[in-house]
């Protein structure tokens, strides 16, 4: 049997855990819709390619940002 004190603890972290989830599910959405967006565009190959490097590299992606723009 579990004490009430591990009960609630338990509840809390899974509630933390449920509002994490809900908020990285959200930040991907709203990337992929950018990249959607981008990848319909009429922009050349060249410049999809460093719009989604920039969004990624907002996203935290940061060792896309550090090699610079590859053409």
């Amino acid at each position: 049997m579990t004490s009430p004190t591990l009960s609630a603890e338990r509840e809390f972290i899974d509630l933390i855990a449920d509002e994490l989830a809900s908020g990285v599910h959200a930040a991907v959405r709203s990337w992929m819709a950018e990249i959607e967006q981008v990848l319909g565009s009429g922009l050349s190959d060249a410049a999809k390619l460093l719009r989604i490097r920039d969004i990624a590299a907002r996203a935290g992606c940061n060792s896309l940002k550090e090699h610079g723009r590859i053409v």
